[in-house]
Formats: C-alpha cells, sequence, structure tokens
C-alpha cells in the first residue's frame, strides 16, 4: 500500500503555513515599548545604556525574534539547512531568556521538521517532544495536537507506525467532539494509512468511513480520502469498482490538477489490473506514473510493480533493466540518505563550532561589560564620596557659619541688653537721685519748716517769757487779781507740751530715718535728750534751743557736751555734723 506525503494531509501538519498565519495575526500586537528617562548626570545616562544591552537589546524583541524565525523557514525552503538552523539556535537561546513560550514552541517545531527532512528521526522528536511540553504547560490545546500530529508524521516517515497510529489516535480521542470537520476528517485519514502498513484492515475501514464524512465539503482532502476508499475496494477484491473510482478520480485530479494525487490514482491503477492481470493496462498505468514527476519513494515503488509485472509476463530482457533501474534508484536513494546524514553532521558541527563562537563571543562581550559596569561603579563611588564629603563640608561650613552668626548675635543681644540695663540703671539711678534729691529737698523744706516753726515758737516763748517778767516787775500787779490771773495763765502756757508734742510728731514723721538711727546706735538716750538733738539737727543756736526748752542758753551749751560725752563722741566731733551724717 502507498504512503503519502504526511506533511501535506492534514491543516495541522502544514506547520509552516500554520505558523506563517499565526505568525501575521500576531506581529501588530507584540511591540515591547521602550522608555529611558531623561537624567542630568551622564553617569546614570551609561548605566541605564548597559542594563539596556543586557535586557532590552532590539535582538530580543519579539518582532526580531518573528524575523528571525521567518528567515530560518525561507533557509529551510532553500534546503540551506545549515542557515536555518544557526537561526533557529539563536532565535530558540533568545526566546528561553524572554520566556516567550510561542516563540520558542515554533521554533523547536521548525528544528524537528528541519530534523526530519534530513532523516535525523531521534533528534526530530526529541525537540517535538520539548515543544509537547511547552505546550501542555504553558500554552492552549491546539499546540498540543499539533505536536502530537507532527509526532505521529515523524514516526510513519520512520516507518514505526504502530507508534504512529497510537498519536493519530490520541490526537482523535481529543478532537472527535470538536466542531473542525477538516480536522477531525484529516486525522482520520491519517489513521487509515497507519492502520493499512499494520493491516489492520477493519480498523481502516472504519476511519476511512468518518473521514469521508468529515471531509464532503473539502475538495481537495475529499479527492485524498476517495484514493484511500480504492486502495479499500482492492483489498476487498472489489477490482471494477475500484477500477472504475480510480477513473473518475483521475478526471478529478486532472481538472484540480493535484500531481500528487493523479500520481497516487495511477499506482492503484497499476495494483487492480495487475490483479486483474490486465498487463498491458498496467503497463500503460507505469508508463504514465514513470512520466509523472514524483520523489524516489514513489518512483521505486513504480519500479517494484513494473518489475512484478515483467516477472509474470516472462519478459526477463526487460527486467534486467528494471532490475538495474531499482538497484541505481536504490543506490541515488542511499547516497541521498548519506549526503543527508553527512550534511546533518556538517550542520552539528558548525552548530557547536558557531555555538562555541557564540559562548565565546558573549563571554568577552559579558567580561567588557562587567569590567565597564565595575570601572564605572569605582568611579561613580568616587563621585558620590565625593559628592557627599563636598555636601559634608558644606554642611560642617554652613553649621560653623550659623553657629557664628548664633555666636555674633547673642553677642550683640548680650551688648544690647546691657546697653539696655546700663541705661535702664543710668535712668534709675538718675531716677534714684532726683528722687533721693526730691526727698532731701523735702526734707530740708520741711526741715526748714520745722525749724521756722521752732524758731517761731522760741522766740514767741521768750516774748511771753519777757512779757511775763515785765508785767511781774510792775508794782500794781499785786494789787490786780485780774492781771496776776492772766500772768498765770502765760506761765502754764509756757509750761503747756501740746505744741512740742505736736512738732515732735512732724518731726519723726519728716525725719523717721534719723530718729531710728540714733536710737539704733545711741539706745542710752533719753527721750528729752533725743528732743534735744533733734534741734540740734535742725542746726538751731543755744539761744533758741534754749527758748524752747524754756532753758538758759549756757545750760545748752553744757548740756550738748554732756549727750554727747554720753554717746561717746570724741572731743574733736562737732556734733551737728555727726548727727547729720547718721
Amino acid at each position: 500500500m502507498f504512503r503519502f506525503n504526511i506533511f501535506a494531509n492534514i491543516k495541522s501538519m502544514n506547520i509552516r503555513s500554520v505558523f506563517k498565519q499565526d505568525r501575521d495575526i500576531n506581529k501588530h500586537n507584540s511591540k515591547i515599548k521602550r522608555i529611558m528617562k531623561k537624567t542630568q548626570i551622564w553617569l546614570r545616562i551609561y548605566l541605564l545604556f548597559l542594563i539596556y544591552l543586557f535586557t532590552f537589546s532590539p535582538a530580543h524583541s519579539q518582532s526580531a525574534r518573528s524575523e528571525l524565525l521567518k528567515e530560518a523557514i525561507h533557509a529551510a525552503e532553500k534546503k540551506n539547512y545549515t542557515k536555518s538552523f544557526e537561526l533557529l539556535e539563536k532565535c530558540l537561546e533568545i526566546s528561553e531568556s524572554g520566556n516567550d513560550y510561542h516563540e520558542r514552541f515554533w521554533t523547536l517545531t521548525n528544528m524537528a521538521i528541519n530534523r526530519a527532512e534530513l532523516l535525523d528521526y531521534n533528534e526530530a522528536v526529541e525537540n517535538l517532544m520539548n515543544a509537547y511540553d511547552i505546550a501542555i504547560n504553558h500554552l492552549d490545546a491546539t499546540y498540543e495536537m499539533s505536536v502530537l500530529n507532527n509526532i505521529a508524521g515523524i514516526y510513519m516517515m520512520d516507518s514505526k507506525y504502530d507508534k504512529a497510529n497510537i498519536y493519530y489516535k490520541q490526537v482523535y480521542n481529543r478532537i472527535k467532539d470538536s466542531k473542525d470537520s477538516l480536522f477531525i476528517g484529516g486525522n482520520a485519514m491519517n489513521i487509515v494509512m497507519a492502520s493499512s502498513y499494520l493491516n489492520q484492515n477493519d480498523e481502516a475501514q472504519k476511519f476511512l468511513q468518518i473521514a469521508l464524512n468529515m471531509l464532503i465539503g473539502f475538495p481537495s482532502e475529499y479527492l485524498r480520502a476517495k484514493v484511500l476508499y480504492i486502495s479499500e475496494l482492492r483489498i476487498k477484491k472489489q477490482l471494477n469498482e475500484a477500477h472504475q473510482l480510480a477513473r473518475e478520480l483521475l478526471k478529478e485530479a486532472n481538472d484540480l490538477d493535484d500531481i500528487e494525487i493523479r500520481s497516487q490514482i495511477l499506482v492503484e491503477q497499476i495494483k487492480i489490473n495487475l490483479e486483474k492481470n490486465n498487463y498491458a493496462s498496467a503497463m500503460e498505468y507505469i508508463r504514465q506514473s514513470l512520466d509523472e514527476p514524483s520523489n524516489p519513494i514513489m518512483k521505486m515503488n513504480i519500479y517494484r510493480l513494473l518489475e512484478n509485472l515483467l516477472i509474470q509476463t516472462q519478459n526477463y530482457i526487460d527486467l534486467v533493466e528494471c532490475r538495474d533501474s531499482i538497484i541505481l534508484l536504490d543506490q541515488a536513494i542511499n547516497d541521498h540518505k548519506k549526503q543527508r546524514q553527512t550534511e546533518l553532521a556538517q550542520i552539528k558541527f558548525e552548530l557547536l563550532r558557531n555555538k562555541k563562537d557564540l559562548t565565546y563571543s558573549h563571554s568577552k562581550l559579558m567580561n567588557i561589560l562587567i569590567g565597564s559596569f565595575i570601572v564605572i561603579l569605582i568611579i561613580s563611588t568616587l563621585i558620590i564620596l565625593l559628592i557627599d564629603r563636598s555636601k559634608n563640608q558644606k554642611r560642617i561650613q554652613k553649621i560653623m557659619q550659623l553657629e557664628l552668626d548664633q555666636e555674633m548675635y547673642d553677642k550683640q543681644l548680650l551688648e544690647d541688653n546691657l546697653s539696655k540695663h546700663k541705661n535702664q540703671f543710668i535712668i534709675d539711678q538718675e531716677r534714684m537721685k532726683y528722687e533721693q534729691d526730691e526727698l532731701i529737698y523735702e526734707l530740708d523744706l520741711k526741715n526748714k519748716e520745722l525749724t521756722a516753726q521752732a524758731i517761731y515758737i522760741a522766740k514767741r516763748n521768750e516774748l511771753i517769757e519777757d512779757l511775763v517778767v515785765s508785767l511781774s516787775q510792775i508794782q500794781t500787779t499785786s494789787h490786780n487779781e485780774k492781771l496776776n490771773s492772766s500772768i498765770a495763765q502765760l506761765k502754764r502756757y509756757l509750761r503747756s507740751n501740746k505744741e512740742w508734742d505736736g512738732f515732735l510728731t512732724h518731726f519723726e514723721q519728716s525725719n523717721q530715718k534719723f530718729i531710728t538711727t540714733l536710737k539704733e546706735r545711741h539706745p542710752e538716750l533719753s527721750v528729752n535728750e533725743i528732743r534735744f538733738l533733734s534741734f540740734v539737727y535742725l542746726n538751731l543756736n543755744n539761744k533758741e534751743i534754749g527758748a524752747l526748752m524754756n532753758i538758759a542758753p549756757e545750760s545748752c551749751k553744757k548740756k550738748k557736751w554732756l549727750i554727747a560725752k554720753k554717746m561717746s563722741l570724741s572731743t574733736t566731733t562737732i556734733l551737728h555734723d555727726y548727727l547729720c551724717s547718721l
């Protein structure tokens, strides 16, 4: 039974076209914003530039990654697998550093496709397994189904039909309840092919009916399913129905200009005519098939059928030539495989060398950046220290200036206070002096008044005394009772102390300090002596004092001497001066 081109059967298997559509949809929705704040210090700008080199390099943007992947796919389509792998490795490294699972998934998928085309099926499956791990952990179920389909397709290419059938059925069980008829029908067709290789005809027939029901609305895929139906009819020995259906489908394939489907139908016609022993028709279909452009595997199948035909017709001459062609074709296929294996080895060597060079370049760049960063860090630290030192000096100078200003202010304030207090003291002194002068003046004034009063009393008493003496000397006085009575009244008035008591009261009120000091220093003095000293203090003469105290002037002089002696004053001390000093 012939084999279809696995990567062209199903929508999910056409990985490059699916990814291209997905990339075009997301191209305008995946831009990274780069914002760098403006600063005034060049050091910060340089540090931000270093950070930009590490984390926001344009090569790390999603649009740049998409362009790398696009270039890798384009290089693979041109069979330049070395360049394709280099670009894919770079894209994978960037996507891993940026945690872009979507981009990493498609990178691993394209790596698997490249390795499958280079016949490195084990590495291809490993890449798809990594993509599957990303799909189930970080992406949705669509990506998971795509990976499982691709793994099954690679197993089909590696002729591991049992494993392929297992993966195809896993996908089918996951999608059978969905509304995607094309996906379900295409997957059912893959199960049909795998089951046919495993000779599981009942299962192949079951899924073929599912594929036919699902693909009615899709002409190209429905035609592929009908070709599989031809194979089923041939297996069931319904050769006439198979032949008739093949002729009808060949016309449809010609209308669609689908070379691959036409080649598959011609191969089925060869097999049908061989089983019907219609060797002429089989030979005609063989010639048509060999004229069609097809891959070496398909040509090998056709030559095998031609070999079978020549054996049955016993055409040994052409059989030798056919077998030579088979040998040459098999050698060409093996050479192609060896070429692919050699190319794969070269690609691995180039990738290893490029990776080593890239690692060395990256290490060198990192060393340069780290060295630059350390230098900048040292410079920035020194600048910060200098700035801090300058700030500290300025702060210290400012503090010293503030302290100096405060000291000057305090000094000025103290001087102002001293000046204020000095002025106030002078004012108070002047006021006190004025008050004292005023008190002295008032005291002098009162003392003068008292002196004048005392002199007045003394003069009056002296006059009264002279009058009494004169009246007493008149001879007729003794016979005049009225006159005697008046003289007696005048004498009583002279002996009266009322005016003296009033005078003393006024004197004590005016000279309280003098009286108090005199009593404190000389407590031995009697009241009469204090009264006598008060007259001396008022600077009255002996005659005036004698008149006030009703004694003779000589007695006043003697009394002064006695009181001075009592007060323990020296003989040279003037009594009036001493009293004024109190």
